[in-house]
């Protein structure tokens, strides 16, 4: 009967015939034949089922895998595997028959306009509207035909219908009754404008920038004889028409289009907003991305013929400049540098992703615009990043004048730190809860202490006020040198004035996680009271008590400088009246001399630096930067799928990893590589991309094995220089060797296919069988060949440009010669290697192009300077 259903499908005969849209699965055929006649019809692998065994219950669970799909048992248990199994493949089969019933169908091709009558004559039958992700499932039932990918955009677009918005982002749409009583113009008739058909096939587009409201909030409109071209004609045509039949509409409606004169040219619009008490209208100009209000007297009527062309008006959003949305800073940059200006914008959002109503990236287009004007294309988004960033000035006391202040933190050695309360501080804390309300990886984020060290701001994680998380922008400060293997550090809170000491694990790198928080000035203004007595204990308590934390204050500049001095005016909280900080600081300073015994502790003269500091003790893991693409990549679409191999008793039965020895020692021969982590150009990690198939499929199998087993390893067998499985950050399982060990069930690990590290417990450790011990490290140290860093030590953007240029991607390596690692195992290499471009008609020398922008020079040239 398989046979006859495949010659059905014209299997037999090699003809290459569709598959029916809907399978009928035959109810004659037991659960598991029936099952793999549907992989069969489909062109799938055969079902693949594993019987799992309860240790306790001692009954059989089931799961089956259907090309990538897991169905499952759970919780339900079975007497004997077959049971299982079977019972297993009739779960499958009744959750593929609702799959099958829901197969692709052919998609609507009437038209917009009839697209358009059909889902309005359907919302008719529901009087209080319908939530928008079930549209298509309607439409679908009743025409048998899918919506096409822009419906969204004609709903919103047509005045048929109107929506609501309902809890956690739902969307509710209704038929507009209305919109059948609505007048447009002399005729009545409601117009429908097709929306434009963009170019998706190519990745890059040629565009003419209209408007710029914000770095993701970007109009262009295309060039081609479909777009520009027609754009002009039909320009044209309206200011013929309109300069001899200029007719006004009897009513006005939103959501209809409309011709306004402005400056001698005539504009389409679309009505958004009505504000009849003064006859305006807010009107989007349908062709340029603006909105602007305008009277409606100078509105009319657009003739049909010149409805004809789409709105030309095409959002767009600057890639790598999405958190610079709200800085006050960006919009003069964006107006000098795009604002009507030809440019080639290379597309990164999808199709499907702009039209489908739950993707991020819905309604606008992710692009990276190029000026090829000159003779060498000049790539805008960074210039641009780099000019708002340069252009935001650090917070300054008024010179004259009183300055509005919140009184942050005040310093055991009398400083006071104020933030200027305007828009930028606003930015900053608003660009911190959007950070935090997206939920970021953390293990992705985290540092070591020699990132410490490079960076200069960090996002600091604090929950030292009784539970209650605060998250800051924070410095190392520049007290004592500290040591590698410290895991607590005083940080600088740069916005607020306090030092903390923190735990490393609370601290994480702010570059890779906002680039405009990383960029953006300190919002603490450093600064002293001017006139008052030397600064003692018992001032500084005073201080503090006339002035909270975070109280608002006025404060008046009275000596300029690096460290300013100020006069702080406070308003009393009974009387309203300004009190005058200093003078009460001095007069009661005075009435204590004219009293005090001498010789007490609390007034002797604070000499020295001393510091308050809440520690904070949370302890937490320590890991260098990951290269997340490629561990994503490496173990996407992992299936459960093999045999579970035993785990043996014994380590020492076990042998440990070999490093790689595949290595030419010719310096003529080369070997092609993937780079997979970078410090620097004098510290990353490269993989031999040959034996990347082998180096996936055991990642494949020992996901199943780790799943499957849960051995503990007590802290005190585990042995330093032998391999386990761990995970990381990513969730997926990696071959680990153990580096050293600390404090019981402290242990540093190596991920050797990586090259990352972390700190892990022995608990998260499990056996690594000697099936997954034949492939060696694949992880190899190595260094740019004949190289060094301009000025002795590399800088944190000549590490993130080389990060840039590298991670991620394949390389060729010329190896010149081979060293070994004088801090680590004795047998671990390192390669000194040139790394080569040869995906391009000419060879990229990546050395060559550190050397090109300064960042590097010649090895040699900074010892003879």
């Amino acid at each position: 009967q398989q046979q006859q259903q495949q010659q059905q499908f014209g299997e037999a005969n090699g003809q290459h015939v569709i598959p029916p849209r809907v399978f009928q699965f035959n109810p004659k055929l037991d659960p598991i034949t029936s099952l793999t006649q549907y992989c069969v019809v489909r062109r799938y692998a055969p079902p693949c089922f594993s019987a799992i065994r309860s240790k306790f219950s001692r009954l059989y669970q089931c799961r089956v895998n259907v090309n990538g799909t897991i169905f499952s048992t759970y919780p339900n248990e079975y007497l004997q595997e077959h049971l299982a199994q079977i019972s297993c493949a009739q779960k499958a089969i009744e959750q593929l028959k609702l799959q099958e019933a829901r197969r692709p169908l052919p998609l609507f091709s009437e038209g917009d306009a009839d697209l358009i009558d059909k889902l309005y004559t359907e919302l008719q039958q529901h009087p209080h509207g319908t939530f928008a992700k079930n549209i298509p499932e309607m439409f679908e039932e009743a025409y048998q035909q899918a919506l096409p990918e822009h419906w969204w955009t004609l709903v919103q677009t047509s005045p048929k219908f109107t929506t609501e918005s309902a809890a956690n982002n739902a969307v509710i749409v209704f038929a507009n009754e209305e919109a059948d009583k609505e007048k447009t113009g002399a005729t009545g008739a409601i117009i429908q404008m097709d929306g434009i058909a963009l170019p998706w096939k190519q990745k890059y587009w040629q565009l003419y920038t209209t408007y710029c409201a914000s770095t993701v909030d970007v109009w262009a409109r295309l060039f081609g004889k479909e777009y520009s071209e027609r754009f002009d004609s039909v320009m044209s045509e309206i200011d013929v028409h309109m300069s001899t039949q200029k007719t006004r509409p009897l009513s006005l409606a939103c959501k209809n289009i409309y011709l306004v004169c402005i400056n001698d040219c005539w504009h389409r619009v679309r009505v958004e907003e009505l504000d009849k008490p003064n006859a305006t209208a807010r009107c989007f100009f349908i062709d340029y991305g603006d909105s602007d209000w305008v009277a409606v007297s100078e509105l009319y009527i657009c003739e049909t013929q010149f409805l004809r062309l789409p709105a030309q008006a095409v959002p767009l959003s600057l890639f790598g400049l999405e958190d610079f949305a709200g800085n006050p800073n960006a919009r003069r940059h964006l107006d000098a540098m795009l604002s009507s200006k030809s440019v080639v914008g290379e597309i990164l959002t999808k199709e499907c992703d702009f039209y489908n109503t739950e993707s991020s990236a819905c309604g606008k287009i992710q692009v990276v615009l190029y000026d090829t004007s000159t003779e060498e294309d000049v790539n805008l988004n960074p210039l641009l990043l780099s000019k708002i960033c340069d252009d935001t000035p650090p917070p300054e006391i008024k010179h004259k004048g009183a300055t509005n202040v919140l009184v942050s933190h005040i310093s055991d050695e009398g400083d006071l730190y104020l933030q200027i309360l305007n828009t930028d501080f606003k930015y900053v804390q608003k660009l911190i809860q959007q950070l935090i309300e997206s939920k970021f990886k953390r293990d992705q984020h985290k540092i070591t202490a020699t990132d410490l060290k490079r960076s200069n701001l960090f996002l600091i994680c604090d929950e030292s006020n009784g539970g209650d998380t605060q998250w800051y922008r924070g410095a190392l400060t520049e007290t004592p040198s500290y040591r590698v293997e410290d895991e607590e550090f005083d940080i600088f809170y740069v916005d607020h004035g306090i030092t903390r000491r923190t735990h490393i694990s609370k601290i994480f790198r702010l570059e890779s996680l906002s680039t405009a928080l990383s960029k953006f000035p300190r919002q603490a203004i450093r600064a002293r009271l001017h006139n008052i007595p030397p600064i003692t204990k018992s001032i500084v308590g005073r201080m503090r008590a006339l002035l909270p934390a975070n109280c608002a204050a006025f404060v008046k500049m009275n000596k300029p400088g690096k460290m300013p001095y100020v006069t702080v005016y406070r308003r009393h909280e009974s009387s309203d009246m300004l009190c005058n900080i200093n003078e009460d600081i001095r007069m009661e300073a005075e009435l204590e001399c004219s009293t005090a015994s001498n010789g007490e502790d609390d007034d002797a003269p604070i000499n020295g630096k001393h510091y308050g500091l809440a520690k904070n003790s949370s302890g937490g893991s320590i890991i260098s930067p990951t290269a997340q693409q490629t561990f994503v990549e490496m173990t996407r679409g992992l299936t459960m799928t093999t045999s579970v191999p035993n785990s043996p008793q014994k380590v020492a039965e076990l042998p440990k990893l070999q490093n790689y020895h595949a290595i030419p020692n010719d310096p003529n021969d080369f070997l092609e590589v993937r780079v997979t982590m970078s410090a620097n150009p004098s510290n990353f990690t490269i993989q031999p991309y040959k034996d990347y198939p082998r180096l996936r499929d055991l990642m494949k199998e020992l996901q199943e094995y780790c799943e499957n087993n849960d051995e503990f390893i007590p802290a005190d067998m585990v042995e330093i220089g032998q391999a386990y499985a761990a995970k990381n950050p990513d969730g997926f399982y990696h071959r680990v060797v153990v580096v050293n060990t600390y404090n019981g069930d402290m242990i540093h690990v190596c991920f050797c296919d990586f090259g990352d590290i972390a700190i892990l417990r022995s608990d998260q450790l499990k056996i690594l069988p000697a099936k997954y011990r034949q492939l060696p490290k694949m992880s190899i140290q190595a260094k740019l060949h004949g190289i060094s860093a301009t000025h002795g030590d590399w800088s944190l953007e000549d590490c993130l440009r080389f990060r840039q240029l590298t991670v991620g991607q394949k390389f060729v390596a010329s190896i010149k010669r081979t060293t070994y690692d004088k801090l680590g195992a004795p047998d671990t290499p390192i390669l000194d290697l040139e790394l080569i471009d040869v995906t391009t008609d000419e060879d990229v020398y990546i050395h060559e192009i550190l050397l090109q922008e300064q960042r590097a020079v010649k090895a040699g040239q900074v010892e003879s300077k």
